[in-house]
């Protein structure tokens, strides 16, 4: 008896020693496999949106728009430093290798949420200790699901705050279960989890404010198991602490604003920092209207159901019904962390809104672990085939959504970029609009990589608040100095709307649309005046878009003359302009997103504005030649059949003269 005691007593420590070490082959799964994935997919250079302006930001260690990123700007800092490529592809690698570290997190969480959690104190955890396999393979396999969904694998390979964001989302919930675990197991770890959780909760919010999608649900569990009394609100006052030293992070800000490239906002005083970090310039956006959020949660029905192609959904019902069997607490957990992110990021009215619902997708895939479960309760006796069966699910999202995630080889923004400035000649100025592929792009490669710095591309838009113009007075020096009493005419009438932008956007007095139309025309004297005094001495340019914006014509006085892929502001519309088109980077995805579209436009343009003037001075050959380029990407576009037509009919008329003359 006392040698089978001791038998089994070691049996069970040669069996923890290696169910340890097998874990730790499925926790090296769950990081390696993402990363391999992402690393074959990772976008080479400067990517759309925010891209360029994050990368300059770290690789300067400036100051981003609102809410800052501060923490996102100096773990960034450290990666653009990396021997192995670029910046931006050193901070692209930053993401996936963040985003891979979240999939590591996931796993555990699954596990513990599996094996450990128990937030009801009459029923034992999820699954026992025998089947600690087959909970590794469901939640390997559900961490890969995770791991290949649409908007967390493409936040993975292009630099944006996201990955880290997820991290953080991913880190949050196992921090907070964890922490409560060890507080109903009476554990001395507790107070110091809460510690860890508290500072790190603090931390995230210094790279993005949505974490407060968390609250809701957080508040509501913390309050269920402990109740609602002095001392749960107590402890609440002593996590204030840590919180706030990880919140502190945000004084990189103040620290920051004026020493660098970018200084966005200028948060150099407590009370620019507070606007900054809590977005007050994006306030506008949020719950601005009933339409915004139809419109928005139409899109998130559209959009959601692909993130992992449909069939992983299926498993959501029988999670749920296995969650509420499970624990109603955790169900209510997960339900109020979903409907929180939903109501709250549905009333936000911008373009890339998917980011938005990270932690909707996180929740989402917490149900379908649940819903695994389901099945392998179902039929305990096939447990461990059911489990193996779940790891191939994965290759639905990953098949699926792999060509549009692959940026590996994308080059199209600084290909773009780089068409541009082959449309310049040397010491020009550009007029653009279009931050989140040209504004956003440009800084990164002129402040970064140094390509063309003698080119000056102006944000339009930009140029009506006043950092921005600090911006120009201290990367431009010869360009403020030309229209100083401009620049500075427009800064004080600015600086009174900037005070209280509700004047601007909602004027009700006469007084206020005095102020709004004095701002008017002070911005258009400043845009006219940097045209004026400069014209003499550099080209200038707008872009299409810039071209296309009605409201404000930029120099509406000099007609355009089409260059390249932009307009050339010009006096003489007698002579004929003798630029010779270069040859262009175009490559055509045939996708039909924004960034795509406004591309596809940009081009499209270019080739029929520069064939038309052509026309216009009787360069039939040389018209024709472009629209046979363009044709080539765009065959059946009308606006290019009919341009076609338009040529054939002026060579017809002019082949007629010739006859006649005959």
């Amino acid at each position: 008896m006392h040698y089978d005691r001791a038998s089994k007593i070691y049996l069970k420590k040669l069996f923890m020693k290696n169910i340890f070490k097998v874990k730790l082959i499925y926790q090296i799964a769950a990081f390696a496999l993402p990363l391999a994935v992402y690393l074959n997919t990772l976008a080479p250079s400067v990517w759309y949106i925010d891209s360029g302006e994050l990368a300059t930001v770290a690789a300067k260690l400036a100051i981003a728009h609102p809410t800052g990123y501060p923490l996102y700007t100096v773990l960034g800092s450290l990666f653009s430093k990396l021997p192995f490529g670029t910046p931006i592809y050193d901070l692209n690698l930053m993401c996936a290798v963040v985003s891979s570290l979240a999939t590591l997190i996931f796993f555990n969480l699954l596990v513990l949420i599996a094996t450990r959690l128990n937030l009801n104190k009459d029923k034992k955890a999820l699954v026992i200790e025998k089947n600690k396999i087959v909970v590794y393979n469901c939640a390997l396999a559900v961490t890969l699901i995770l791991a290949f969904s649409k908007t967390f694998w493409d936040s993975a390979t292009a630099v944006e705050v996201y990955s880290l964001h997820s991290f953080f989302l991913v880190l949050l919930i196992y921090l907070f279960l964890n922490a409560i675990n060890h507080s109903l197991e009476k554990s001395d770890k507790a107070g110091n989890l809460w510690i860890l959780f508290s500072f790190v909760l603090g931390l995230s919010f210094t790279n993005h404010l949505t974490t407060i999608f968390l609250s809701v649900g957080f508040i509501y569990l913390y309050f269920s198991v402990y109740g609602y009394n002095k001392e749960s609100l107590t402890n609440i006052l002593k996590s204030a602490v840590p919180f706030i030293i990880g919140f502190s992070f945000n004084l990189y800000l103040l620290v920051r604003s004026g020493k660098s490239i970018i200084s966005w906002g200028e948060p150099d005083t407590f009370a620019k920092l507070f606007q900054h970090i809590f977005g007050r310039q994006y306030a506008s956006l949020m719950f601005n209207s009933f339409d915004v959020a139809s419109a928005q949660l139409m899109y998130f029905f559209e959009f959601f159901p692909m993130e992992f192609y449909i069939i992983p959904l299926i498993l959501i019902i029988p999670g749920i019904i296995e969650l509420n069997k499970h624990s109603k607490r955790m169900l209510i957990l997960t339900l109020l962390l979903f409907l929180f992110n939903l109501f709250y990021a549905v009333n936000y009215n911008i373009i890339d809104i998917e980011n938005y619902f990270l932690l909707i997708i996180i929740v989402s895939l917490i149900w379908i672990f649940y819903g695994i479960i389901f099945f392998i309760k179902k039929f305990s006796g096939n447990s461990l085939r059911i489990s193996i069966i779940s790891l191939l699910i994965f290759l639905i999202p990953l098949s699926q959504n792999y060509s549009a995630n692959n940026k590996s080889g994308d080059y199209s923004i600084r290909n773009l970029l780089n068409d541009i400035y082959k449309s310049v000649p040397e010491n020009s100025i550009i007029f653009a609009i279009q931050w989140n592929i040209i504004v956003s792009s440009s800084l990164y490669l002129n402040f970064v990589e140094h390509v063309r710095p003698d080119v000056i591309i102006l944000n339009r838009d930009q140029l009506s608040v006043g950092w921005y113009i600090n911006f120009i007075k201290k990367q431009y020096p010869e360009l403020y100095e030309k229209s100083k009493e401009a620049f500075d005419e427009y800064y004080k009438v600015q600086a009174v709307i900037e005070s209280d932008p509700e004047r601007y956007k909602n004027p009700l007095t006469d007084a206020d649309k005095y102020e709004v139309l004095k701002l008017q025309a002070a911005f258009k004297k400043l845009v006219d005046d940097i045209v004026n005094k400069n014209y003499n001495d550099r080209s200038i340019f707008i872009t299409y878009e810039t071209e296309e914006d009605k409201q404000i014509k930029v120099a509406a006085e000099y007609p355009r003359i089409p260059q390249g892929l932009l307009f050339k502001l010009s006096k003489d519309t007698v002579n004929y302009d003798g630029y010779i088109m270069p040859e262009f980077n175009f490559s055509y995805s045939g996708k039909t997103d924004f960034n795509e579209s406004y591309k596809v436009a940009t081009y499209m343009q270019a080739y029929m504005g520069r064939a038309n003037y052509l026309m216009k001075f009787g360069k039939y050959d040389e018209a024709e030649n472009l629209l046979n380029k363009v044709a080539v990407y765009f065959p059946n576009k009308p606006e290019v059949v009919f341009l076609q037509k338009k040529l054939n009919r002026l060579k017809g008329e002019k082949e007629s003269k010739k006859d006649t003359l005959k």
